[in-house]
């Protein structure tokens, strides 16, 4: 508990601590050592995570005794107010800062700025040179695939990212945290730039927020239901811990605030409306679920009801790995200091414009036809 007290006190002055130095005092020892990357070796795993969501901050720890100070003594004795502020509100200016949405315009002017790619253009619509320059040899191997148009390099359908854009584009693709196949898949159904998969490795390997809410052990496959025959036909409705009733067959996440039957009813409704009745829903045996009011809305609808296998989740796996991969978004943005319920909607966005890897497509292309527009 006095760890965890120290980790909520930094991660919640996150933005006033973040880029400088402090001191951090306690009158329990054993943090100090707890806290020491060289001596932090031999404890568990789970101790050592702790340690590690602290490795950001530029500070050092100190020890005091707790009989002659009050450890709470800040809040008793508060300090007037400070005059400059100008620290503070660079640091809120730099946390609050978004990523702008890459638009063609942008990609025009930084290919036709561009060196290489200019370069690359040239020879693509005449003769390759003999020696090859350096430059071009990574993409000599896929010249047949290479293509102009409108002022942009293609490689097939996909854009050939200038270098001053492949930051930009990575951030973008990475924003809500989700892992490296699924990033990896977002950038490859848009662009191309050599060495892409070893890019998204390294972003994702020295992402502090994955780092921190990466799994302790590899979770063990899960076991699908029958495939249904087309899309919207069976739904899986669970309820997620803080009230967020999930749907997946097109995800959707809901916060709600209870869980009552007649709740669910009428988040089920508005989602309907939008999508249609499906064939099947399959959720758990919460009660929510079980009543006769619910029932009843399933069999006004049209709707088979079919429960998963008591504390068997793996029984509704399509829905499980989903909230795996939402519960992970959620707490990369506790760690980053935002608010999960406005972060929400963007992190539903991600994952319906991200191509899936056993399908290769979209879960907006497979409901609707078409892609989504998102700011890559």
């Amino acid at each position: 508990k006095e760890a965890l007290g120290c980790i909520w006190a930094e991660e919640h002055f996150r933005t006033y601590l973040w880029g400088g130095k402090f001191t951090l005092q306690t009158d329990h020892k054993p943090l100090i050592y707890m806290f020491n990357p060289k001596k932090a070796t031999l404890l568990p795993p789970r101790i050592q995570r702790l340690g590690l969501r602290l490795r950001p901050y530029d500070y050092k720890i100190e020890h005091i005794v707790g009989k002659t100070i009050v450890a709470d003594s800040l809040s008793r004795l508060p300090l007037p107010d400070t005059e400059d502020t100008g620290y503070v509100d660079t640091v809120l200016s730099i946390s609050t800062y978004e990523l702008h949405a890459l638009t063609l315009e942008e990609l025009k002017q930084a290919t036709n700025e561009d060196d290489t790619l200019k370069l690359l253009m040239s020879r693509v619509e005449g003769q390759w040179p003999n020696p090859i320059p350096e430059e071009l040899q990574p993409y000599h191997r896929c010249r047949l695939e290479l293509s102009t148009y409108d002022g942009l390099l293609l490689r097939g359908q996909r854009i050939v990212l200038p270098k001053t854009k492949i930051r930009q584009a990575l951030k973008i693709a990475h924003e809500t945290h989700q892992g490296v196949v699924r990033t990896k898949q977002n950038l490859r159904s848009k662009f191309y730039w050599p060495n892409m998969d070893s890019d998204v490795e390294r972003l994702v390997r020295n992402c502090f927020t994955c780092v921190l809410n990466q799994p302790l052990q590899e979770d063990q496959p899960l076991q699908p239901l029958e495939l249904p025959p087309r899309p919207w036909t069976k739904l899986g409705i669970p309820i997620q811990n803080e009230y967020i009733l999930t749907v997946i067959d097109y995800p959707e996440a809901v916060v709600v605030s209870d869980i009552s039957s007649a709740t669910v009813i009428r988040e089920l409704m508005n989602i309907f409306a939008r999508f249609g009745y499906p064939l099947e829903v399959v959720t758990d045996n919460g009660r929510q679920f079980t009543g006769q009011l619910f029932e009843s809305f399933l069999t006004n609808c049209g709707i088979k009801h079919i429960r998963a296998s008591p504390y068997y989740p793996r029984s509704n796996g399509k829905i499980e790995r989903f909230h795996r991969y939402l519960k992970k978004a959620l707490r990369a943005v506790g760690t980053e200091g935002q608010k999960w319920r406005e972060e929400l909607p963007e992190i539903l966005l991600a994952y319906r414009s991200t191509p899936h890897r056993a399908s290769g497509e979209t879960p907006a292309n497979l409901l609707f036809g078409r892609d989504i527009r998102t700011k890559l």
